[in-house]
């Protein structure tokens, strides 16, 4: 059997129920959606012991626009696509989220009937996705 490491990656108490994680595909960030404080966070810094809000309030909500006024209600899990966008799962809210690298969020698909069935899988990303 090989050998194996575990380690903490965050500071203790940064965090309130994470559920989703997904690497940066350029940079060392570690992405996590952090449900029960209602938002995405990541870790930059080598030993990712720093942790900082890539997006969200920290209010349950629901609010598209910059990262900073964006409200998410518990994200359960989160992705990255090809472009360097993350694909969130903003479970409470019945949505799927994209965060760009702009630093924009907006809706990729929401409940039955919400968008044109047409428009579907490119709203949130034209290449593959991967998560952890």
């Amino acid at each position: 059997m090989p050998r194996t490491t575990v380690s903490t990656i965050a500071v203790y108490g940064a965090f309130k129920c994470p559920s989703g994680v997904a690497k940066e595909r350029v940079g060392n960030a570690i992405i996590v959606a952090d449900t029960g404080n209602h938002g995405v966070k990541k870790t930059t810094t080598p030993k990712h012991d720093k942790v900082s809000s890539l997006a969200g309030t920290g209010k349950e909500g629901y609010r598209d626009g910059e990262v900073s006024v964006a409200q998410f209600h518990s994200p359960s899990g989160v992705a990255v696509d090809g472009e360097g966008s993350f694909i969130v799962a903003d479970t409470a809210n019945h949505r799927i989220r994209k965060i760009t690298p702009q630093g924009q969020v907006s809706l990729c698909r929401g409940p039955a009937g919400a968008i044109e069935t047409e428009k579907g899988p490119s709203l949130c990303s034209t290449s593959p996705v991967e998560s952890l």
